[in-house]
Protein backbone atom coordinates (compact mmCIF):
# COMPACT_ATOMS: atom_id res chain seq x y z
CA UNK A 1 0.00 0.00 0.00
CA UNK A 2 1.32 3.44 -0.96
CA UNK A 3 1.85 5.70 2.05
CA UNK A 4 2.10 9.44 2.48
CA UNK A 5 5.83 9.04 3.18
CA UNK A 6 6.27 7.41 -0.26
CA UNK A 7 4.65 10.44 -1.91
CA UNK A 8 6.87 12.75 0.14
CA UNK A 9 10.02 10.86 -0.84
CA UNK A 10 9.17 10.96 -4.54
CA UNK A 11 8.26 14.65 -4.43
CA UNK A 12 11.32 15.54 -2.33
CA UNK A 13 9.27 17.13 0.47
CA UNK A 14 8.31 16.28 4.04
CA UNK A 15 5.18 14.20 4.77
CA UNK A 16 3.60 17.26 6.42
CA UNK A 17 3.87 19.20 3.15
CA UNK A 18 2.01 16.37 1.40
CA UNK A 19 -0.77 16.77 4.01
CA UNK A 20 -0.89 20.54 3.47
CA UNK A 21 -1.35 20.03 -0.26
CA UNK A 22 -4.01 17.34 0.02
CA UNK A 23 -5.94 19.10 2.78
CA UNK A 24 -5.66 22.60 1.33
CA UNK A 25 -3.81 23.85 4.43
CA UNK A 26 -3.37 24.91 7.11
CA UNK A 27 0.00 26.17 5.80
CA UNK A 28 0.57 27.73 2.38
CA UNK A 29 2.50 25.67 -0.16
CA UNK A 30 4.05 27.28 -3.23
CA UNK A 31 2.48 26.44 -6.57
CA UNK A 32 5.51 24.57 -8.00
CA UNK A 33 5.70 22.42 -4.84
CA UNK A 34 1.95 21.78 -4.90
CA UNK A 35 2.09 20.62 -8.53
CA UNK A 36 5.12 18.43 -7.76
CA UNK A 37 3.25 16.72 -4.89
CA UNK A 38 0.13 16.19 -7.00
CA UNK A 39 2.25 14.64 -9.76
CA UNK A 40 3.76 12.23 -7.22
CA UNK A 41 0.27 11.37 -5.91
CA UNK A 42 -0.88 10.58 -9.44
CA UNK A 43 2.24 8.59 -10.33
CA UNK A 44 2.00 6.41 -7.22
CA UNK A 45 -1.80 6.15 -7.22
CA UNK A 46 -1.93 7.34 -3.64
CA UNK A 47 -5.38 7.53 -1.98
CA UNK A 48 -5.54 9.50 1.29
CA UNK A 49 -7.11 7.71 4.24
CA UNK A 50 -10.24 9.80 4.70
CA UNK A 51 -11.23 7.82 7.78
CA UNK A 52 -7.99 8.64 9.61
CA UNK A 53 -8.22 12.27 8.58
CA UNK A 54 -11.75 12.47 9.91
CA UNK A 55 -10.76 10.92 13.20
CA UNK A 56 -7.92 13.41 13.64
CA UNK A 57 -10.25 16.31 13.10
CA UNK A 58 -12.88 14.81 15.40
CA UNK A 59 -15.68 15.88 13.03
CA UNK A 60 -15.72 16.19 9.27
CA UNK A 61 -18.67 18.63 9.04
CA UNK A 62 -19.90 16.27 6.33
CA UNK A 63 -23.25 14.50 6.08
CA UNK A 64 -23.76 11.46 3.88
CA UNK A 65 -26.92 11.24 1.79
CA UNK A 66 -28.09 7.93 0.35
CA UNK A 67 -30.74 8.23 -2.34
CA UNK A 68 -32.32 5.74 -4.74
CA UNK A 69 -31.95 5.58 -8.50
CA UNK A 70 -33.73 6.49 -10.66
CA UNK A 71 -34.26 9.85 -8.99
CA UNK A 72 -37.80 11.19 -9.39
CA UNK A 73 -38.68 14.92 -9.20
CA UNK A 74 -39.71 14.77 -5.55
CA UNK A 75 -36.48 13.04 -4.45
CA UNK A 76 -34.49 15.55 -6.50
CA UNK A 77 -36.21 18.35 -4.59
CA UNK A 78 -35.42 16.66 -1.29
CA UNK A 79 -31.77 16.32 -2.29
CA UNK A 80 -31.57 19.99 -3.32
CA UNK A 81 -33.14 21.04 -0.02
CA UNK A 82 -30.74 18.84 1.95
CA UNK A 83 -27.68 20.34 0.23
CA UNK A 84 -28.96 23.90 0.56
CA UNK A 85 -30.03 23.66 4.20
CA UNK A 86 -26.95 21.65 5.22
CA UNK A 87 -24.70 24.34 3.71
CA UNK A 88 -26.48 26.97 5.80
CA UNK A 89 -25.63 24.87 8.87
CA UNK A 90 -21.97 24.60 7.82
CA UNK A 91 -22.09 21.04 6.48
CA UNK A 92 -21.22 19.63 3.08
CA UNK A 93 -22.97 16.61 1.54
CA UNK A 94 -21.49 13.38 0.18
CA UNK A 95 -23.93 11.42 -2.00
CA UNK A 96 -24.24 7.67 -2.52
CA UNK A 97 -26.76 6.20 -4.96
CA UNK A 98 -28.77 3.12 -3.99
CA UNK A 99 -29.79 0.89 -6.90
CA UNK A 100 -31.85 -1.74 -5.04
CA UNK A 101 -28.95 -4.18 -5.36
CA UNK A 102 -27.83 -5.34 -1.89
CA UNK A 103 -24.17 -6.07 -2.75
CA UNK A 104 -23.74 -2.91 -4.82
CA UNK A 105 -25.47 -0.83 -2.14
CA UNK A 106 -23.22 -2.22 0.58
CA UNK A 107 -20.11 -1.35 -1.43
CA UNK A 108 -21.33 2.20 -2.07
CA UNK A 109 -22.31 2.70 1.57
CA UNK A 110 -18.93 1.40 2.77
CA UNK A 111 -17.25 3.98 0.57
CA UNK A 112 -19.42 6.71 2.06
CA UNK A 113 -18.81 5.61 5.64
CA UNK A 114 -15.05 5.39 5.02
CA UNK A 115 -15.12 9.15 4.51
CA UNK A 116 -16.07 9.38 8.20
CA UNK A 117 -19.25 11.37 7.68
CA UNK A 118 -20.73 12.78 10.88
CA UNK A 119 -24.16 11.34 10.10
CA UNK A 120 -26.39 9.95 7.36
CA UNK A 121 -29.67 10.98 5.79
CA UNK A 122 -31.24 8.05 3.97
CA UNK A 123 -33.90 8.52 1.27
CA UNK A 124 -34.11 4.84 0.39
CA UNK A 125 -35.63 2.09 2.52
CA UNK A 126 -33.59 -0.59 0.71
CA UNK A 127 -30.38 1.36 1.45
CA UNK A 128 -31.38 1.55 5.11
CA UNK A 129 -31.79 -2.24 5.12
CA UNK A 130 -28.29 -2.54 3.61
CA UNK A 131 -26.94 -0.28 6.34
CA UNK A 132 -28.49 -2.55 8.95
CA UNK A 133 -26.92 -5.55 7.23
CA UNK A 134 -23.54 -3.82 7.54
CA UNK A 135 -24.10 -3.37 11.25
CA UNK A 136 -23.20 0.30 10.94
CA UNK A 137 -26.22 1.80 12.65
CA UNK A 138 -23.95 3.32 15.30
CA UNK A 139 -23.51 6.20 12.86
CA UNK A 140 -26.24 8.81 13.50
CA UNK A 141 -28.94 8.19 10.89
CA UNK A 142 -32.23 9.82 9.93
CA UNK A 143 -34.44 8.10 7.37
CA UNK A 144 -36.80 10.25 5.32
CA UNK A 145 -39.33 7.48 4.82
CA UNK A 146 -41.61 5.27 6.88
CA UNK A 147 -39.70 2.69 8.93
CA UNK A 148 -40.67 0.60 11.94
CA UNK A 149 -40.96 2.60 15.14
CA UNK A 150 -39.16 -0.30 16.80
CA UNK A 151 -36.05 0.76 14.91
CA UNK A 152 -33.32 2.54 16.84
CA UNK A 153 -33.05 5.03 13.97
CA UNK A 154 -34.95 8.32 13.71
CA UNK A 155 -37.31 8.97 10.81
CA UNK A 156 -39.30 11.81 9.25
CA UNK A 157 -42.14 10.87 6.94
CA UNK A 158 -45.75 11.42 5.94
CA UNK A 159 -48.60 9.01 6.62
CA UNK A 160 -48.87 7.54 3.14
CA UNK A 161 -52.01 5.54 3.86
CA UNK A 162 -53.89 8.44 5.45
CA UNK A 163 -52.92 11.02 2.83
CA UNK A 164 -53.75 8.65 -0.05
CA UNK A 165 -57.12 7.95 1.53
CA UNK A 166 -57.84 11.70 1.68
CA UNK A 167 -56.91 12.09 -1.99
CA UNK A 168 -59.31 9.35 -3.09
CA UNK A 169 -62.11 10.75 -0.93
CA UNK A 170 -61.55 14.10 -2.68
CA UNK A 171 -62.27 12.32 -5.98
CA UNK A 172 -65.40 10.83 -4.43
CA UNK A 173 -66.57 14.33 -3.49
CA UNK A 174 -66.25 15.30 -7.15
CA UNK A 175 -68.56 12.42 -8.02
CA UNK A 176 -66.10 9.70 -9.09
CA UNK A 177 -66.87 6.14 -8.07
CA UNK A 178 -64.69 3.86 -10.20
CA UNK A 179 -61.16 5.06 -9.50
CA UNK A 180 -58.06 3.26 -10.72
CA UNK A 181 -54.82 3.19 -8.72
CA UNK A 182 -51.41 3.52 -10.36
CA UNK A 183 -48.82 2.66 -7.72
CA UNK A 184 -45.14 1.76 -7.52
CA UNK A 185 -43.12 -1.47 -7.47
CA UNK A 186 -43.99 -4.14 -4.93
CA UNK A 187 -40.55 -3.98 -3.28
CA UNK A 188 -41.02 -0.29 -2.35
CA UNK A 189 -42.96 0.01 0.96
CA UNK A 190 -44.63 3.31 0.05
CA UNK A 191 -46.29 1.58 -2.91
CA UNK A 192 -48.31 -0.73 -0.69
CA UNK A 193 -49.06 2.05 1.82
CA UNK A 194 -50.55 4.24 -0.91
CA UNK A 195 -52.53 1.33 -2.35
CA UNK A 196 -53.85 0.68 1.16
CA UNK A 197 -55.08 4.29 1.41
CA UNK A 198 -56.81 4.00 -1.98
CA UNK A 199 -58.40 0.70 -0.93
CA UNK A 200 -59.65 2.05 2.42
CA UNK A 201 -61.27 5.07 0.77
CA UNK A 202 -63.00 2.92 -1.84
CA UNK A 203 -64.31 0.54 0.82
CA UNK A 204 -65.49 3.35 3.09
CA UNK A 205 -67.52 4.86 0.24
CA UNK A 206 -68.92 1.51 -0.88
CA UNK A 207 -67.06 1.47 -4.22
CA UNK A 208 -64.98 -1.25 -5.84
CA UNK A 209 -61.46 -1.88 -4.57
CA UNK A 210 -60.90 -4.74 -7.01
CA UNK A 211 -57.27 -5.66 -7.69
CA UNK A 212 -58.20 -5.27 -11.35
CA UNK A 213 -58.18 -1.50 -10.76
CA UNK A 214 -54.55 -1.53 -9.55
CA UNK A 215 -51.56 -1.12 -11.86
CA UNK A 216 -47.96 -1.18 -10.65
CA UNK A 217 -45.11 0.55 -12.44
CA UNK A 218 -41.71 2.10 -11.63
CA UNK A 219 -41.78 5.54 -9.98
CA UNK A 220 -40.74 7.21 -13.24
CA UNK A 221 -42.38 9.09 -16.11
CA UNK A 222 -41.63 6.10 -18.34
CA UNK A 223 -43.38 3.88 -15.81
CA UNK A 224 -46.49 6.07 -16.00
CA UNK A 225 -46.36 6.12 -19.79
CA UNK A 226 -46.06 2.34 -20.02
CA UNK A 227 -48.89 1.78 -17.53
CA UNK A 228 -51.35 3.87 -19.54
CA UNK A 229 -52.32 1.09 -21.95
CA UNK A 230 -53.26 -1.15 -19.02
CA UNK A 231 -55.30 1.62 -17.42
CA UNK A 232 -57.32 2.51 -20.51
CA UNK A 233 -57.87 -1.17 -21.33
CA UNK A 234 -60.03 -1.54 -18.19
CA UNK A 235 -63.05 -1.61 -20.51
CA UNK A 236 -65.36 -3.48 -18.14
CA UNK A 237 -64.49 -1.30 -15.16
CA UNK A 238 -64.40 2.07 -16.96
CA UNK A 239 -62.58 4.20 -14.35
CA UNK A 240 -63.28 7.92 -14.58
CA UNK A 241 -60.29 8.90 -12.42
CA UNK A 242 -56.81 7.67 -11.48
CA UNK A 243 -55.03 8.05 -8.17
CA UNK A 244 -51.30 8.04 -9.01
CA UNK A 245 -48.68 7.28 -6.36
CA UNK A 246 -46.04 9.73 -7.69
CA UNK A 247 -45.78 12.89 -9.76
CA UNK A 248 -43.23 11.25 -12.06
CA UNK A 249 -45.68 8.50 -13.03
CA UNK A 250 -48.47 11.07 -13.44
CA UNK A 251 -46.37 13.09 -15.88
CA UNK A 252 -45.89 10.04 -18.08
CA UNK A 253 -49.56 9.15 -17.76
CA UNK A 254 -50.69 12.64 -18.83
CA UNK A 255 -48.42 12.56 -21.87
CA UNK A 256 -49.66 9.12 -22.90
CA UNK A 257 -53.32 10.02 -22.40
CA UNK A 258 -52.83 13.13 -24.53
CA UNK A 259 -51.22 11.09 -27.31
CA UNK A 260 -54.22 8.73 -27.26
CA UNK A 261 -56.66 11.63 -27.50
CA UNK A 262 -58.07 11.16 -24.00
CA UNK A 263 -58.88 14.52 -22.44
CA UNK A 264 -57.90 15.31 -18.83
CA UNK A 265 -59.99 16.03 -16.82
CA UNK A 266 -63.16 15.83 -18.96
CA UNK A 267 -62.66 12.13 -19.75
CA UNK A 268 -60.24 11.12 -16.99
CA UNK A 269 -59.32 12.92 -13.79
CA UNK A 270 -55.78 12.48 -12.45
CA UNK A 271 -54.50 13.18 -8.93
CA UNK A 272 -50.95 12.37 -7.84
CA UNK A 273 -48.87 12.05 -4.69
CA UNK A 274 -45.74 14.18 -4.01
CA UNK A 275 -46.44 17.75 -5.16
CA UNK A 276 -43.02 18.39 -6.69
CA UNK A 277 -42.44 21.74 -8.39
CA UNK A 278 -42.74 20.13 -11.84
CA UNK A 279 -46.37 19.17 -11.11
CA UNK A 280 -47.37 22.81 -11.72
CA UNK A 281 -46.05 22.72 -15.28
CA UNK A 282 -47.70 19.60 -16.70
CA UNK A 283 -50.55 19.91 -19.16
CA UNK A 284 -52.93 20.28 -17.45
CA UNK A 285 -51.30 21.20 -14.11
CA UNK A 286 -51.66 18.32 -11.65
CA UNK A 287 -53.91 18.20 -8.63
CA UNK A 288 -51.56 16.81 -5.98
CA UNK A 289 -51.07 15.57 -2.45
CA UNK A 290 -48.14 17.84 -1.62
CA UNK A 291 -45.44 16.57 0.71
CA UNK A 292 -43.80 19.47 2.60
CA UNK A 293 -40.27 18.86 1.29
CA UNK A 294 -38.68 21.96 2.82
CA UNK A 295 -40.11 21.31 6.28
CA UNK A 296 -39.31 17.58 6.12
CA UNK A 297 -35.65 18.34 5.38
CA UNK A 298 -35.45 21.04 8.06
CA UNK A 299 -36.77 18.64 10.70
CA UNK A 300 -34.62 15.75 9.43
CA UNK A 301 -31.42 17.82 9.61
CA UNK A 302 -32.28 19.15 13.08
CA UNK A 303 -32.93 15.60 14.24
CA UNK A 304 -29.65 14.40 12.72
CA UNK A 305 -27.68 17.17 14.44
CA UNK A 306 -29.40 16.26 17.71
CA UNK A 307 -28.34 12.63 17.28
CA UNK A 308 -24.77 13.68 16.41
CA UNK A 309 -24.62 15.77 19.59
CA UNK A 310 -26.43 13.13 21.71
CA UNK A 311 -25.65 9.74 20.14
CA UNK A 312 -27.25 7.77 22.99
CA UNK A 313 -30.53 9.69 22.92
CA UNK A 314 -33.80 8.03 21.98
CA UNK A 315 -34.77 8.08 18.28
CA UNK A 316 -37.68 10.22 17.11
CA UNK A 317 -40.33 9.25 14.55
CA UNK A 318 -41.90 12.41 13.19
CA UNK A 319 -45.00 12.33 10.98
CA UNK A 320 -45.69 15.33 8.74
CA UNK A 321 -49.01 16.39 7.23
CA UNK A 322 -49.56 16.86 3.51
CA UNK A 323 -51.68 19.44 1.72
CA UNK A 324 -54.08 18.74 -1.14
CA UNK A 325 -53.51 21.28 -3.92
CA UNK A 326 -56.38 21.42 -6.41
CA UNK A 327 -55.39 22.23 -10.00
CA UNK A 328 -56.76 21.55 -13.47
CA UNK A 329 -56.27 17.77 -13.76
CA UNK A 330 -59.40 16.89 -11.76
CA UNK A 331 -63.08 17.65 -12.29
CA UNK A 332 -66.50 16.05 -11.88
CA UNK A 333 -66.98 13.03 -14.17
CA UNK A 334 -68.88 13.47 -17.42
CA UNK A 335 -72.47 12.25 -17.24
Amino acid sequence: MVKRADVAALAGVSPSVVSYVLNGGPRHVSEPTRLNVLAAVKQLGYTPNALAAGLRRGATKTIGMIMPSPVNPYLAELADQIEEQAAELGYSIQISISRNDREQDIGSIRGLLDRQVDGLIVLSTSAFESLQALGRDQVPIVVIDHISERSRVSSVHVNNELESRKAVHYLHQLGHETIACLSGPQEVPTSDERISGWRLAQQESGFSDSDSLIVRAPYTAQGGWDATAELIDMTNLKPTAVFVASDAQAQGLLAALSERGISVPSEMSVISFDGSATSRFTSPPLTVVMQPAQEIVEIALNELLRKIAEPNSEPAHIVMNCQLIERASTAAPAR
